[in-house]
């Protein structure tokens, strides 16, 4: 299980992630590196270097239970 799926994401293309709460993770490349974007509706919580480090940063911003 990756650590993306032990808290509660899944893979719904071959570009994004989405979480019971409403939170998405996009893969996509900026300035020409991989990144992955955090986001919530129109909220953004920024981009990040792998998936684990968006998924930190949401268990971050909403606790480890959500």
């Amino acid at each position: 299980m990756t650590y993306a799926a032990a808290h509660g994401w899944t893979r719904v293309g071959p570009f994004e992630l989405v979480h019971p709460t409403g939170w998405r993770i996009a893969s996509c490349i900026i300035q020409g590196k991989p990144r992955h974007i955090l986001w919530h509706g129109g909220e953004t919580q920024g981009n990040f270097s792998s998936v684990d480090v968006a998924v930190a940063k949401h268990v971050e911003l909403l606790g480890q239970g959500r």
